[in-house]
């Protein structure tokens, strides 16, 4: 399965919502410091966990997998962090996003991207998303930071975030490695999960934006569990939307090339119907094994797109006929005529999934 290209997301500055976290103004005198490099005083959330490996580095922020130290106490009430009241889980992601320092020259910059910012809107987010197949925000504080991501030493504003963490990777990387088309239980339970994900962020009125099995996690309870009871989690909201019901305008293009739908290729307002398309394109990928479209060069891969001409054709012998029904559906060209999740998640052939996740499994 080929690897897709992704676009970075808009450099335009989040909107300013207020802040659930700040950086505290003054580095701490404490010249203690544990594991993450940081005195525990400066950080409090962090003295928590210790690291066990880097998941992730980008430019602007570091993903860890960390486990929680047996004698933490819980994190006490503080208007710099933020907290789910649910039991601590032990091995957990803690991503830390660098930036710069508020009040500094460069926090005024309207043109410069804020990644701090950007993480206060995506836990902005996920503090009102609580479902099972929808990554789990857990807690969150800030700190001044005396190194960047890429460990130069450089003051920064870091603000942190504990994550859920699903043990079995990605969607993309699971095709990726199959060497024959998933059953059809594995099939119905996917897709079951990865609707009701969907129908639940639009019933709260949220656009993902960057809907793509890369951000589709895979957790498995034990090493027995197979395939079709893995859950699916829906992650990274970095650049998702409240939509209050209206069209957003398309200034700038927002998600990954590959699963872009139509009307953002042509620079047109969206919906939800996009996230629509976008889950079509995985549910593609889930029959086939193959990105629903791609191209040498992004000129050619929207032409693509608005021609809806597909990799390769959904293989009738391995797909049932009501999968490959949903994602013509759910891939119309025009918006108008793409299926709302609310119906989807209503089509008799996939109840019997979706009473499975929502019952078996202990979903919700």
């Amino acid at each position: 399965m080929p690897a897709s290209a992704t676009l970075q997301v808009s450099t335009a500055p989040a909107a300013k919502t207020g802040s659930l976290v700040q950086p505290s103004p003054t580095p701490s005198t404490d010249r203690a410091t544990g594991p993450w490099g940081v005195s525990p005083s400066a950080c409090f959330l962090l003295a928590q966990y210790h690291p066990l490996r880097a998941v992730g580095r980008g430019a602007h922020g570091v993903a860890t997998l960390a486990e929680r130290i047996q004698s933490a106490s819980p994190t006490p009430p503080s208007p710099s962090s933020t907290a789910s009241p649910s039991k601590p889980a032990r091995v957990v992601v803690v991503k830390q996003a660098f930036g710069e320092i508020p009040g500094s020259d460069m926090d005024h910059d309207p043109e410069k991207f804020d990644p701090c910012q950007a993480a206060r809107s995506e836990i902005q987010i996920l503090a009102m998303l609580k479902h099972p197949n929808v990554i789990r925000f857990m807690a969150s504080d800030a700190y001044l930071a005396e190194y960047d991501a890429q460990g130069r030493r450089a003051p920064q504003a870091c603000l942190v975030m504990v994550m859920e963490y699903a043990n079995a990777g990605n969607l993309y990387e699971y095709l990726s490695k199959q060497d024959a088309p998933l059953d059809i239980e594995t099939i119905s339970s996917f897709t079951a999960q990865l609707c009701l994900a969907v129908h639940y962020i639009h019933g709260r009125r949220i656009l993902h934006r960057d809907m793509k099995s890369h951000n589709v996690l895979l957790h498995r309870a034990s090493p027995t569990t197979s395939p079709a009871q893995m859950t699916l989690k829906l992650a990274d909201f970095g650049i998702s939307k409240l939509f209050m019901g209206k069209a957003i305008r398309a200034d700038t293009v927002i998600g990954t090339p590959n699963y872009l739908s139509p009307e953002l290729c042509r620079g047109e307002a969206y919906d939800e119907k996009s996230d629509v398309w976008a889950l079509g394109c995985i549910l593609y990928e889930l029959a086939t094994r193959n990105l629903m479209f791609e191209a040498p060069n992004l000129l050619a891969l929207i032409k693509k797109i608005t021609d809806r001409i597909v990799t390769v054709p959904i293989p009738p012998s391995t797909t049932p006929t009501w999968l490959a029904q949903l994602i013509d559906d759910m891939t119309a060209l025009d918006a108008a005529d793409r299926a709302h999740i609310s119906a989807v998640v209503e089509r008799p052939a996939l109840q019997p999934a979706i009473l499975t996740a929502v019952f078996h499994h202990g979903r919700a």
